[in-house]
Parts: structure tokens; C-alpha cells; sequence
């Protein structure tokens, strides 16, 4: 009975030290002495963003700030972007923001004329999107073009010109949704019925 109370006694004790340390981790503000830009991507894991957190100094122990994610779930709900850190913050502020998403939007223009390819360039080179090979791929793939009805084999002259703002990091598929869906808004009814007598 003695040694199990031992046992007992230990593991409580390791316990509530595990404890504390984690609450002094999440609640303990990082030191920002000038702004800093933390770049999100898409697809990365908790555990990557967190290390990558602990290389910008933001945070000191990922393994706390990966666990209270999981045990949250806010895990799966962190959002890609750019984000503006400019004062101390705590892990746990750091990680609701993440869930929050970044309020900062990047506006780009699509000068008319241009190809995909050139599109796909500009919005990598603007931090709209991660790769342009990926939105590349997407915009001729043909499950994705039967989704926006494109009866086409790539959305070549369906991305219309124009002034966008998106979000940094964004999803490939929702920026072409958007271009499309401001194509087919513009696109008079007439020329898509001619359109459609000639084949196209």
C-alpha cells in the first residue's frame, strides 16, 4: 500500500508540475521588440507552425502550444495568411488569432491580355497564392472545370480582368471561383448564347 501511494503521490505531483508548466507557457507573453511579418501557408501542420513559431521567438515550447491546439481542436480551424505581430502576445492570444484569420488583404490587379500562366505568376509573386503550379493544374483539371461549368479545357478566358482583393495564402480554387463567377457577372446573356451557337 506504501508504494502505491508513492506511485500515487509521484504521478499527482508530475501532474500538477506538467500543469503549471503549461499554464506558465500559454499565458506567459512573448518579448516582440519590432514588428514582425509571420507568414502562414497553406497546409501546413500545427506542429510545422509551431516550430516555426519558436524560430520567430513567438513562442518557447511548441510541444504546450501543439497540445493545447489538439486538445481544443483550434487545429483545425487555423487559417492561412499574413499576420502583423507588433506587440507581446501570449501562445494562447497567438493561437486564437490563427483561428481568427489574418484582416489583411492584398489587392491585385489582372491587367487584360493576360494568360493564365501569367496570372498564375502575378498571384504567386503577390503571396495570393502558395504555388502557381497547383493553381495552374486546378485551372485544367477538368472535375474542378465541370464544377464551374466551364465546358472547356482550361479556365483560359474565363479569368476576368479586373481589380481583386484577396487574402494572402488563399485557397487556389476559391481565387479562380472568384475570377470566374466575375466573368460570368459581366458576360452579357446575349454573347453567351451566341457563344453557345457557335460551339463554345
Amino acid at each position: 500500500m506504501k508504494v502505491l501511494k508513492k506511485v500515487f503521490l509521484s504521478a499527482m505531483s508530475g501532474l500538477l508540475i506538467f500543469g503549471l508548466l503549461g499554464f506558465l507557457e500559454l499565458y506567459t507573453p512573448s518579448s516582440v521588440e519590432r514588428e514582425k511579418e509571420l507568414r502562414i501557408p497553406t497546409g501546413k501542420t500545427l506542429r510545422e507552425i509551431a516550430l516555426m513559431l519558436k524560430e520567430e521567438g513567438l513562442i518557447r515550447t511548441p510541444f504546450f502550444f501543439s497540445l493545447y491546439g489538439r486538445i481544443t481542436k483550434l487545429d483545425r480551424e487555423i487559417k492561412a495568411g499574413i499576420y502583423s505581430i507588433n506587440h507581446p502576445i501570449t501562445p494562447l492570444q497567438l493561437l486564437r488569432s490563427l483561428k481568427e484569420g489574418s484582416q489583411e488583404t492584398l489587392r491585385v490587379v489582372i491587367p487584360e491580355g493576360f494568360t493564365i500562366k501569367q496570372i498564375a505568376e502575378l498571384l504567386e509573386k503577390r503571396g495570393v497564392i502558395a504555388s502557381k503550379e497547383e493553381f495552374l493544374k486546378l485551372a485544367q483539371d477538368e472535375d474542378f472545370l465541370t464544377s464551374l461549368d466551364i465546358k472547356a479545357p482550361s479556365v483560359e478566358g474565363f479569368l476576368f480582368p479586373d481589380n481583386y482583393n484577396f487574402s494572402p495564402q488563399q485557397d487556389p480554387k476559391e481565387v479562380i471561383k472568384v475570377m470566374v463567377n466575375n466573368f460570368k457577372s459581366r458576360w452579357p446573356k446575349s454573347f453567351s448564347e451566341r457563344a453557345k451557337e457557335l460551339g463554345f
